[in-house]
């Protein structure tokens, strides 16, 4: 199981057969539950096996409840050790095995590596198989031995736990500045001290500890926050960084999105009005938000209680003095909106206190200028090492309107305007540090940003720009939601990147960040895209590296293909052919994760020019759409070897790594399964008599929907993409439309046995992509079989360059273009045309199956 604070539960049955398995072995060899047991993350490794949400203490005591009344073990002897230990100690000494509640085939699935200097090397290989077979062989072998007894003791250590429980180690719920006593979310006396030893024994057993400390914004209430921290913990604990999350009372604010009036923003004018009807409502409840975030680092929150935060503080400064320099506990402190105040206080104490915090980011920040400049400013290099903030530039600012809950606009800016122009004690025009407009006139905010200094400023843009690849975010509350600004945090905090999409998403965050959306006529159009290189080289070191990844799957455990690994074998020969490093996975490798990591590792380490090929041969099916980004209710997925458990790679997955593809870098897919369309999604119906031919596609059993489904539970549902968007970047060729089979004959796939034999004749002429297309589908649809290759719609002039050329164009994460079928794209005649052709093919085909044709 995944026993991480919100994820699986170690209860009942399951809990009871681990703690009188431990039992017994402890009794048989007269040991100490408090000494003897040790988790695993504290042989030093670097996870948090058997996960956060165990708590060992517990554990313990139930362990103890589970030990035989009358001990097997002996008295003492007089030197020291136990009869039952000193026949264990006899036994192993004559070859002869103890008995284990067990067999050790069970409970070590590989040889254990030898001790080196008494630590002994490879321990994370010391674990049962983490497959099915092993669990369900673990399990039958338990149920013999303990029989009715563990049922008896699932009953007595049956556990009432908090709505909120599981997020006690990773949150400070402040109220008024003080630690909050009341609400969904109770602080006691001891509960500072128990987060400060979980971030001990996560220093402890992690290489590189490093601490997140983060501040929400302000239109947030309790429930609000916890849920945001509930979700995105496990993120930043995946990635090596243990999070704190600050909730410190902001809920009250939120009358200005429930309240405000249902007017309708038409402008300045009606801009001006909206504002001084707001004033009066809102400022006091701004002032009071302000205090608060001043009160949680104060010496004197009131009564006397120093705040919350300041209590943290300290409690943090005895566990950082008290470190080995080699493992001392790096800082970070990420504040959005309102909380760029919280931490324009907090972070200043921290650096008082004698801590360095080694990187700020700011999020939209809504703390006033003369404030940032008074607290934050005199500590950058000193106490604070590295600032970051990210915001939108002006044009996007006035183009973000906030919206009331019933989808009216009521005011026609961001809610830093109307913080500036409505909240603070000046009437007009309050330097507000997230505004374009306003910190560029002080020379010592813009100071900061210039180039190769180590603070560094993103902008998010306007509509109709490109994207930022460091941040999306078209709202001004959807900063702390944005992958891309979450993913650049990250990175700055750890110098990593992730393929891992951040788990909190908004859709209406979503669709402002959208190019697709919301565009006038004259945005549909693609700009210019540079002119084209000359034809392209064999040569990597003139037109970059050339790289693929080359996967084939047959031996499915039902409904097992026969062309698949040939194909990723033919396509790897072709490609090796014209210079491409080629990675290949085949069947048994061809695990979710390990496509996962191939795909990030294919595309993480490219460069501008760099040519990438990522090559699919296998089944492809169709399954629920769980975060609701498709109008069909159905993400098309590819099926990876392991897919019972409910591992699929979906559209979406898919989508979220190729919006990686690093700007001036060409990624071409040839994906040879059904489904490999990506505009009609319904599952295809093809009556026509098989000729010896396989389907790449395999219809889900109801219980590999189920595993899905809980798969996704545990894992998260990953934002939505815009899946039918072509990646600018991303060239791909599919074996056939949305609503047809991918047939393959004679031990190879139908498209891949035509693309491979005209690949290197269309690169040695310098075939278009357009044109390398149109021959294969003419061969293909020649063979006499339901199915059409075709070539995505790709950014405007994309098709005409040459194929597997390099020329990327405005490259992956700058603007996403959609296909006609989501209102933008370059419109043209033939582009117009492919889109109504698929239209009625697929009226034609639910016709069909409707008068049972």
């Amino acid at each position: 199981g995944d026993f991480d604070a919100g994820r699986d539960v170690l209860d009942g049955a399951q809990r009871a057969s681990v703690c009188r398995i431990v039992a017994g072995i402890l009794a048989e060899y007269g040991l100490d539950p408090g000494a003897a047991v040790k988790f695993h993350r504290e042989l030093g490794a670097p996870k948090t096996c058997p996960g956060s949400g165990v708590d060992k203490a517990q554990l313990i005591a139930d362990i103890r409840a589970a030990l035989p009344a009358a001990p097997r073990s002996a008295p003492t002897t007089k030197g020291g050790a136990s009869a039952a230990s000193r026949r264990a100690a006899t036994a192993r000494t004559a070859g002869t095995p103890s008995a284990l509640p067990l067999p050790i085939a069970y409970l070590v699935s590989r040889d254990v590596a030898a001790p080196v200097d008494g630590v002994a090397a490879g321990f994370e290989d010391w674990t049962v198989g983490e497959d099915g077979v092993s669990a369900r062989g673990l399990s039958l072998e338990t149920a013999a031995r303990t029989g009715d007894a563990a049922l008896e003791l699932s009953a007595s250590l049956a556990r009432t736990r908090g709505e909120w429980d599981d997020l006690r180690p990773f949150v400070v719920n402040l109220s008024e500045g003080k630690l909050s006593r009341g609400g969904k979310f109770k602080m006691d006396d001891e509960s500072i001290g128990h987060i400060i030893e979980r971030i001990r024994t996560y220093a402890e057993t992690t290489e590189t500890p490093r601490l997140m400390l983060h501040a929400h914004g302000g239109l947030v209430s309790e429930t609000s926050a916890l849920t945001y921290a509930r979700a995105a913990h496990k993120w930043w604990l995946d990635h090596g960084v243990y999070p704190i999350y600050f909730i410190w009372e902001t809920g009250a604010f939120e009358v200005i999105r429930n309240k405000l009036g249902l007017g309708r923003g038409i402008g300045d004018w009606w801009d001006r009005r909206f504002e001084r009807f707001a004033r009066p409502l809102c400022k006091p409840l701004w002032d009071d938000m302000k205090d608060y975030a001043l009160r949680s680092s104060a010496e004197n929150a009131g009564g006397g209680e120093p705040g919350g935060a300041r209590t943290f503080a300290i409690a943090l400064r005895s566990l950082i003095d008290n470190q080995p320099e080699k493992r001392k506990l790096a800082l970070h402190a990420v504040g959005h909106s309102a909380g760029a105040i919280f931490h324009s206080h907090f972070v200043p104490l921290l650096c008082d206190e004698g801590q360095t915090v080694e990187s700020l980011s700011f999020l939209a920040p809504a703390v006033r200028i003369d404030l940032f400049t008074d607290m934050v400013l005199p500590r950058l290099g000193t106490g604070i090492t590295r600032f970051a903030m990210y915001t939108m530039d002006e044009e996007a600012e006035k183009d973000d309107d906030l919206i009331e809950p019933l989808g009216v606009p009521v005011y026609g800016k961001s809610l830093l305007y109307l913080v500036s122009n409505a909240f603070e004690p000046e009437e007009k025009k309050a330097a507000i540090l997230g505004l374009d407009e306003r910190f560029r006139s002080v020379k010592a905010i813009t100071d900061l940003f210039r180039p190769g200094s180590k603070h560094s400023l993103e902008f998010s843009h306007a509509r109709g720009k490109p994207h930022n690849p460091a941040t999306h975010a078209r709202m001004h509350g959807c900063f702390d939601n944005d992958n891309a600004t979450m993913t650049s945090v990250l990175a700055a905090i750890t110098g990593l990147t992730t393929t891992v999409p951040f788990p909190v998403a908004d859709r209406k965050c979503d669709k402002a960040a959208s190019r697709a959306r919301g565009l006038a006529l004259d945005d549909w159009r693609v700009t210019a895209t540079p002119p084209l290189p000359s034809p392209a080289s064999r040569s990597g070191s003139v037109n970059g590296t050339r790289k693929a990844l080359c996967v084939g799957i047959d031996n499915y455990p039902d409904s097992p293909l026969a062309g698949c690994v040939a194909d990723a074998r033919a396509w790897a020969r072709a490609l090796t052919g014209l210079d491409f490093a080629v990675t290949s996975v085949l069947d048994r490798e061809a695990t979710r994760q390990r496509l996962l990591d191939a795909l990030g590792h294919l595309i993480s380490g490219a460069r501008p020019g760099d040519t990438l090929v990522f090559q699919y041969a296998g089944h492809g099916s169709q399954v629920e759409d769980l975060n609701g980004d498709e109008s069909d209710r159905f993400d098309e997925t590819l099926v990876p070897i392991d897919y019972s458990s409910g591992a699929l790679l979906t559209d979406d997955d898919l989508a979220a790594i190729y919006r990686q593809v690093p700007t001036g870098v060409t990624l071409t897919l040839f994906m040879d399964c059904c489904h490999s369309g990506t505009n009609s999604r319904f599952a295809p119906v093809d009556r026509s008599r098989a000729r010896g031919e396989r389907r790449r596609f395999l219809e889900l059993p109801s219980h590999v929907e189920d595993a899905h489904r809980r798969f996704r539970a545990r894992a998260g549902a990953p934002p939505s993409m815009q899946t039918e968007t072509s990646w600018p970047g991303v060239i791909h060729f599919a074996a056939c439309l949305d609503d047809q089979y991918a047939y393959e004959s004679g031990g190879q796939g139908h498209f891949t046995g035509i693309a491979t034999g005209l690949l290197a004749a269309a690169v040695a002429a310098t075939d278009t992509n357009e044109g390398f297309a149109r021959e294969v589908e003419r061969k293909v649809t020649a063979l006499g079989r339901p199915q059409t290759p075709r070539l995505m719609p790709v950014p405007s002039g994309a098709s005409d360059r040459p194929l597997l050329s390099g020329a990327a164009g405005t490259g992956g994460i700058d603007a996403a273009v959609s296909t006609p079928m989501t209102v933008a794209g370059a419109l043209d005649d033939r582009a117009l045309a492919e889109w109504w052709l698929q239209f009625f093919e697929t009226s034609a085909t639910q016709l069909r199956q409707r008068l049972g044709r």
